[in-house]
């Protein structure tokens, strides 16, 4: 039976967000998890390795808004989340 006792304290809070974080990765449609980063400047330099490359040179950073999720993956800049994340702003 899972645990519903709600985190009540700053600290609490953020080491279930942690937990999820670590453990609800965002899959593709294939079912393999993307890559995932805690803050956008991870991104933006695992990107800008060559050893890196091709898979993901080009590529953006994308703040994920998933619940569980919350941290930044890469996105070609033409799908449909980088594509709305620059609309955003």
């Amino acid at each position: 039976m899972p645990n519903l006792n709600f985190p009540t304290s700053f600290g609490q809070r953020k080491s279930l967000e942690f937990n999820l974080n670590s453990q609800n990765r965002c899959p593709r449609s294939n079912g393999t998890l993307r890559a995932w980063f805690a803050t956008r400047e991870e991104a933006e330099t695992f990107a800008a390795d060559p050893a890196n490359w091709p898979t993901y040179h080009g590529d953006i950073p994308v703040r994920c808004l998933k619940l569980g999720c919350r941290g930044w993956h890469l996105s070609q800049p033409h799908w449909p989340d980088a594509a709305a994340a620059k609309a955003v702003g």
